[in-house]
């Protein structure tokens, strides 16, 4: 009997033909192998970041109820009505965002019954394709952050840098400029990650959503003499917090008479983006306009606009493709003239 965590709640997909070619191939008699069959269903499942399949689990459970509810074959789903289903998702949906989710999702659990998915069928192709133009809408992106909105925020703290909690703040936004950091990897720091060496800063980035395996990566930050030099800075933050080794490097602190102490908990995405417009507020023109992915953001824009090689920049970002790096780089005027100006007319 499989035991694999989900198997209950989509018994429609492990019960497929495949799965139960998979049981009448293994000799009754063998334990040994019924129990190694019957771990397959987890390791399948572990074909998608933990993230993702949470995400791909919810959108087919929808499907699920959506299909039940008016009487219709839940798995293997006819793409007739996977895109009429898709057609119910339009209805008062903001984005493409709902319909993606669910072409995914759908594509997925089908490869895990080994039955072929309804994704490819030409309506379905179609219907996410006209579903995608009528629901289309201008991204508004952030805003880099700039070196020199770091070095004002540097300035702007100086007279109160023995504070813990305004050194924090600069240390994250450093950071985060230095190193490309998306959120979800600065929360994973632990104070063990942080080296430093000679005259550098070497980060050990345990996972990220590009890092698919889960190999870990060091990231190497040079010192400067810079007033903004992170390495300079994670020193003095360092020694002021005394974490210990398997603390948050970003914890809550709590305030006491004598100052700011940290505690072991680590700081939410919500409370990282408030201390992030909280550094700004008094910097940037528009507020609004920047968030938590301005700084990996702004760094990047930096490194590309001073000529960076492009195979070392795409590696200290931990980009998985050229399409995804690009969008975070925000070419200055001087490159974008430098396209005509090289024309020779």
């Amino acid at each position: 009997m499989y035991v694999c965590s989900f198997c209950f709640y989509f018994a429609d997909v492990f019960s497929s033909s495949m799965w139960s070619d998979l049981r009448a191939a293994v000799p009754q008699g063998s334990s040994a192998l019924q129990s190694l069959a019957s771990s397959l269903p987890d390791v399948a499942l572990a074909s998608r970041a933990p993230s993702t399949s949470s995400k791909y689990f919810s959108s087919y459970n929808r499907w699920r109820s959506w299909a039940r509810e008016h009487g219709l074959t839940v798995f293997p789903a006819s793409p007739f009505h996977f895109a009429i289903y898709l057609r119910h998702l339009m209805t008062g949906a903001k984005t493409a965002s709902p319909l993606e989710s669910a072409v995914h999702s759908i594509t997925w659990f089908h490869q895990l019954g080994g039955e072929p998915s309804p994704s490819d069928h030409p309506l379905v192709k179609s219907t996410l394709a006209g579903a995608q133009r009528v629901l289309a809408r201008q991204t508004i992106k952030k805003e880099p952050i700039t070196v020199s909105q770091l070095e004002q925020l540097v300035a702007s703290k100086a007279h109160s840098m023995a504070s813990l909690y305004n050194i924090r703040s600069v240390v994250i936004c450093l950071l985060a400029f230095a190193a490309f950091l998306r959120f979800d990897e600065l929360a994973k720091l632990v104070r063990s990650d942080v080296r430093i060496e000679d005259d550098m800063l070497k980060l050990f980035i345990q996972s990220s959503k590009t890092d698919q395996y889960r190999d870990g990566a060091w990231i190497v930050v040079a010192s400067s003499r810079r007033a903004t030099c992170p390495v300079a800075m994670m020193i003095r933050y360092l020694d002021r917090a005394g974490l210990s080794c398997d603390s948050p490097l970003f914890c809550q602190l709590s305030k006491t008479k004598s100052g700011y102490k940290p505690r072991s908990k680590g700081l939410s995405y919500s409370r990282l983006r408030e201390l992030v417009l909280e550094a700004f507020k008094d910097i940037v023109p528009d507020i609004s306009a920047i968030g938590t992915h301005s700084l990996r953001s702004g760094g990047a824009t930096a490194a590309a606009n001073a000529g960076v090689p492009d195979r070392l920049f795409k590696r200290h970002g931990r980009w998985a493709s050229e399409s995804a790096k690009d969008g975070y780089v925000q070419d200055s005027l001087s490159s974008r003239l430098s396209v005509s100006k090289a024309l020779g007319i």
